[in-house]
């Protein structure tokens, strides 16, 4: 089986870990059957005996090779944190711009994704933390030039590495006015000139994990820290 060649993880066990809730459903089903056809043995009815087992046999298989081998919500957040920090050439690539030039290392962040036209189906999951995590995400790179701020945009499928079309966005540092991190609806506001660019972190499912808001507000900080440093100049 294939593996990813960004996260390590297979592709096949990254869809078991958001199909996990349907595969553990089936294990219950096929157990529960498992469970009342072992009763016939009180009827001494074999086959129906015989038939329990096979069913309980099935359902362990399921469980084994379906649902306790997937991923946990951990290796999916690192995971996603790989992939982030592997498009980071791409991102200065597509914005035209070296490391070296950059007064500060670029940085990102995951937001809200509605999926990409001709891939697989978008997928949700809620997590043992009670955060939902999705199959889909918007990866949101900022990139501190010498007199510009520039954002990358991207979105990405973890479960086959695809990812969507590119959106890039420059701006002079004298064009921002200010940077507003809304916890209330997990928003990220860029204030420029020209108007306010938002990029959500959450969208109509809830779809955001804990630490990539944190990558949000420390973002915020930065970019509140750079425009203090340009206006002292």
């Amino acid at each position: 089986m294939s593996a990813s060649p960004v996260t390590g993880i297979e592709y096949s066990k990254i869809n078991d870990y958001f199909n996990k809730t349907m595969w553990t459903d089936w294990v219950v089903k096929i157990g529960g059957f498992g469970t009342l056809c072992l009763l016939s043995i009180f009827i001494e009815w074999t086959p129906g005996f015989l038939a329990g087992v096979l069913a309980i046999g099935i359902a362990i298989a399921i469980y084994k090779i379906k649902v306790s081998s997937a991923p946990s919500d951990h290796e999916i957040d690192m995971a996603w944190n790989k992939i982030a920090q592997s498009r980071i050439p791409e991102a200065l690539r597509v914005a035209n711009y070296d490391e070296e030039d950059c007064i500060r290392p670029t940085e990102y962040m995951l937001g809200y994704s509605f999926g990409l036209n001709g891939g697989p189906p978008k997928k949700t999951i809620k997590g043992k933390d009670g955060y939902v995590r999705s199959n889909y995400m918007k990866l949101v790179y900022v990139i501190y030039g010498r007199d510009q701020i520039m954002t990358f945009e991207e979105a990405y499928c973890i479960a086959n590495d695809l990812d969507g079309l590119d959106k890039v966005s420059e701006y002079f540092y004298s064009d921002v006015s200010g940077v507003e991190f809304d916890q209330n609806i997990n928003s990220f506001l860029l204030k420029t000139s020209g108007g306010n660019i938002e990029f959500s972190l959450t969208g109509e499912d809830g779809a955001h994990e804990k630490g990539f808001i944190q990558r949000a507000q420390d973002i915020s900080n930065s970019i509140r820290a750079v425009l203090r440093e340009r206006k002292s100049l």
